[in-house]
């Protein structure tokens, strides 16, 4: 399978993002889990000034994460965070 053709299966995945804290420690229990890494050091490789609040940002550039996150799941992630670095309660 080609890389394009494999980013493509990934982003047709449906993707449950909301897992709850219960479900979550489900899927541990059943073994190692592979998280992403680097999202912002990867944004920034992809665009993102530094010192520019990386939500903002992104709400600019959905694109740019999507794809991020759909080459960690090619790669093998079993789970992808969203960047929340600078995300301040109101």
């Amino acid at each position: 399978m080609s890389r394009e053709q494999e980013i493509y299966q990934y982003s047709r995945m449906e993707i449950d993002s909301n897992m709850t804290k219960e479900q979550f420690r489900e899927r541990l229990a059943q073994g190692k889990m592979i998280l992403d890494g680097a999202t912002g050091s990867n944004l920034q490789e992809r665009g993102l000034p530094a010192g520019v609040c990386p939500e903002e940002w992104i709400l600019e550039n959905p694109d740019v994460l999507k794809e991020l996150q759909i080459e960690y799941y090619a790669a093998g992630s079993d789970a992808v965070y969203a960047p929340t670095f600078f995300r301040k309660p109101n």
